[in-house]
């Protein structure tokens, strides 16, 4: 599933790939702790909430 985060940088929105993880109750996915922008090139990191 994809999730949108806005760049620190430039402002831009990012989509990142969370990765499905096994749970009896809910769904949840794990996303990178860091990623990069690719039109900026900065690294930016995952929102906790």
């Amino acid at each position: 599933m994809e999730f949108d985060f806005a760049c620190w940088r430039c402002g831009e929105g990012n989509a990142v790939w969370g990765e499905p993880v096994t749970s009896w109750w809910t769904q949840r996915y794990r996303l990178p702790d860091e990623w990069d922008r690719w039109r900026c090139g900065e690294i930016n990191a995952t929102p906790d909430d």
